[in-house]
């Protein structure tokens, strides 16, 4: 338990990338206390700072506060985009306001905080994603010169900020924007350490960072997978294109598809003509394995029952289907999705798909957001969205062998944790941080009002 106090919490809890550390943040109204621990989640540091609280700022006064201030500034809007190792119990952590990023260190041997750069966009970029990788903080921006140009800027544990610009052919077309916003590009950021929710899978357009290689994955053009890869430490750049296999009429086009990519294995699913089909390739070796099923057909390669949550308006409700009929007539096929996540026992691979249902009327748990007791937020975190009454989402799980991608019969460790989670949320709905998954190993967090303590809590 960590002392937290008494009228706002501001948490970030973040893994140093580089290292085997985690830090814990807790921002209270004069002070901020920040924690340090080692992989077996073990106390080797913590300390705490004055600080000043300011409701509502400007970005140019945060601008000059942080300028002019040695330690460390939170404010309202602020978004935790991470934080990497600089030396022994020496972190640099960042932070993300509108289209400026501060970067800071913490330090647990001097037991302080000092500001070390501010970057701000130049021109009319703005920042698309932000990702850390091989101890480097990275973010990505579009807007420049050209349409299709995207700028990957890095800052190193040496405080170096380095720029390049690659074009990514087509990744401004019709569909990809986000609403009535032209400039809104609209995609989502994979990182393959946290679980992904099918909402965000749902993307046809996501960016994933693994091996030292930034990975542009487009489902746009039907019937195909574009895969744009850039390789981080000689910034060549490659396109590979692989044809969806659908399993239905083949005379027939697909109608709806996506894809997910998990290290080298690249997952597809689609709709043809009434048949679902599931493909896993490996990119390497081309080895692969096709799934498919019809409304006549049983779901041979599931490991869980078809379940629907969400379809209520104001609550959570959940609903076991029990003919695969219901699932095709069910699934809304605009917003197709697949993931996975490796474990000891395989890869599972969640498959169904996922919309929103109503618009999110309160507080969301955006990492590094400002919150209230009761409401804290993390860094680094996995989603249960599709277990909210805001979304409606239909699914089944699935296990496969690695390495010949064959499907593995029995219960899912990682699902049913995930049960336990939902539960734990369940009882602490405006208390509960989102869970953070480290080697398979589930934690959560909580804000106990009466005794004003910051409880963490281990699956």
């Amino acid at each position: 338990m960590l002392d937290a106090g008494p009228k706002r919490i501001y948490s970030i809890i973040d893994k140093a990338d580089g290292s085997n550390e985690f830090i814990i943040a807790l921002a209270e109204e004069n002070r901020v206390n920040f924690y340090l621990f080692d992989n077996n989640w073990k106390s080797i540091g913590q300390f705490n700072e004055k600080r000043e609280w300011v409701a509502e700022q400007s970005v140019y006064e945060d601008y000059k506060r942080f300028s002019a201030k040695p330690n460390v500034y939170f404010s309202k809007g602020f978004e935790s985009l991470g934080t990497i190792s600089k030396a022994s119990k020496q972190l640099i952590t960042s932070f993300r306001r509108n289209q400026n990023v501060y970067f800071q260190q913490i330090d647990f041997t001097a037991n302080k905080t000092t500001n070390l750069d501010l970057w701000k966009a130049p021109g009319k970029e703005r920042i698309l994603h932000t990702f850390n990788l091989n101890n480097k903080i990275y973010w990505i921006t579009y807007g420049g010169k050209k349409d299709d140009d995207i700028n990957p800027y890095s800052f190193d544990n040496n405080q170096e900020i380095e720029e390049k610009t690659f074009s990514i052919k087509g990744l401004r077309r019709p569909g990809v924007y986000r609403g009535e916003n032209r400039s809104a590009i609209d995609s989502e950021f994979i990182d393959n350490d946290k679980q992904t929710d099918l909402l965000e899978s749902s993307a046809r357009l996501k960016f994933y960072a693994q091996k030292n290689t930034l990975y542009i994955v487009s489902d746009d053009w039907m019937g195909k997978t574009i895969i744009e890869q850039i390789d981080l430490n000689n910034f060549q750049q490659t396109t590979t294109i692989i044809e969806q296999k659908p399993n239905g009429n083949p005379g027939k086009p697909i109608s709806h598809q996506n894809s997910f990519l998990l290290n080298d294995h690249l997952l597809q699913v689609n709709v043809c003509n009434g048949t679902f089909t599931f493909r896993i390739l490996n990119l390497n070796t081309k080895k692969e394995a096709i799934y498919s099923f019809d409304k006549s057909m049983e779901i041979e390669f599931r490991n869980t029952d078809v379940m629907q949550y969400g379809q209520g308006l104001f609550s959570a409700e959940e609903k076991k289907l029990n003919k695969p009929s219901q699932f095709l007539r069910k699934v809304d096929s605009e917003a197709l999705s697949v993931m996975a996540q490796a474990n000891d026992n395989g890869i599972e691979v969640t498959m169904g798909s996922s919309q929103l249902v109503r618009t999110r009327g309160g507080m969301t748990h955006v990492p590094g957001a400002v919150s209230t007791p009761g409401e804290v937020a993390s860094g680094s975190w996995i989603s249960t969205g599709f277990y909210d009454s805001e979304t409606k989402t239909i699914f089944f799980k699935g296990l496969f062998d690695k390495n010949n991608y064959q499907h593995i019969k029995g219960e899912l460790s990682l699902h049913d944790k995930m049960k336990q989670v939902d539960d734990f949320y369940d009882r602490r709905k405006e208390s509960a941080v989102n869970p953070l998954i480290i080697d398979e190993t589930i934690f959560s967090a909580y804000y106990d009002k009466d005794s004003k303590k910051f409880i963490l809590v281990r699956f």
